[in-house]
């Protein structure tokens, strides 16, 4: 396949490596059972207890994004209507690591991959809810990504690279390959934002939500994590989660309790579109990330016909 795999890490994250920084800085903790959970292309997280969960960058692209982390969340948590993983120690660079890290409280659940909310009224409502106490005017010293909260004008090289990569590797077919160029050029000609620049989480996905099981059985949102991206900008990059998220009834709820105009909405598809042809030409390593990738692409192509 000619898909490219997920970014290979800088250094090697391991459970001794990590027991050791825990054991060097914040010894009180050395006794709690530390377990890896997960990597992903910046981070790798350990459980520690019960109660809480290390955050390590794998990538030094990543470790000036645990920065951002540490600052953001503070103030974030304060106000936002979920939980956030909030650092509740701080890592520093040693001789053993050279960069921050974060040890967090752990937010129970599952991720939205595994246990989804697609179909859930509730999870519909608290997913605008949340958006809509979070897209607020962010100070001047707020990160600025590179990446997230942009123009989508700064994303044209990435989304049509992408997209021509899914292609080759036959990921896309001929027809999705044009439906969905034609979406992301119609929005390319929408006024493009040109209000203040608001927080944004970033990477809002099915795999950066974590849900429970609500006592009807629905699934609620319990917590949104990992915020390496967190910054300031257009709101429609974390508006475009809802593509993967939601079904189409269900994110058709939540946009109405959003009440953003209809460019913003364009933007958020185009979001949804760039983002799920960038996981689909570099996910070949992560079947999980491929098939999500997928549902961006699905969701939107629904949506034209």
């Amino acid at each position: 396949m000619a898909s490219k795999n997920s970014p290979a890490a800088n250094l090697g994250v391991t459970q001794d490596l990590v027991a050791g920084l825990v054991a060097e800085q914040h010894p009180d903790l050395a006794d709690q059972e530390l377990t890896f959970l997960s990597e992903g292309w910046d981070n790798a997280q350990f459980r520690l207890g019960q109660e809480l969960v290390v955050r390590v960058p794998r990538r030094q692209v990543a470790a000036v994004l645990i920065e951002h982390e540490q600052a953001a969340l503070p103030h974030l948590a304060s106000i936002l209507p979920l939980a956030v993983p909030t650092p509740i120690r701080v890592g520093r660079p040693s001789d053993a690591f050279p960069w921050y890290w974060s040890i967090c409280p752990w937010i129970p659940g599952q991720d939205a991959l595994t246990a989804p909310i697609r179909d859930s009224d509730a999870a519909a409502k608290q997913l605008a809810e949340f958006l809509n106490v979070l897209h607020q005017p962010a100070p001047t010293d707020a990160p600025v990504s590179p990446h997230r909260g942009i123009p989508l004008a700064d994303r044209v090289e990435r989304t049509l690279t992408s997209a021509s990569a899914a292609l080759a590797s036959g990921l896309l077919t001929n027809v999705e390959h044009t439906d969905l160029l034609e979406v992301w050029e119609r929005a390319l000609q929408v006024t493009p934002y040109d209000g203040p620049a608001l927080w944004v989480h970033g990477d809002l996905h099915p795999g950066n939500v974590t849900t429970i099981a609500g006592s009807n059985g629905e699934q609620l949102v319990s917590g949104i994590i990992d915020w390496g991206d967190v910054s300031s900008g257009d709101p429609a990059c974390d508006i475009g989660g809802l593509w993967a998220l939601l079904d189409h009834e269900h994110r058709q709820e939540a946009l109405q309790i959003l009440d953003r105009d209809r460019q913003t909405i364009q933007r958020a598809q185009a979001w949804a579109m760039s983002i799920g042809v960038m996981l689909l030409a570099n996910s070949a390593d992560r079947p999980a990330y491929a098939t999500l990738g997928r549902c961006y692409v699905d969701e939107v192509l629904g949506e034209l016909h």
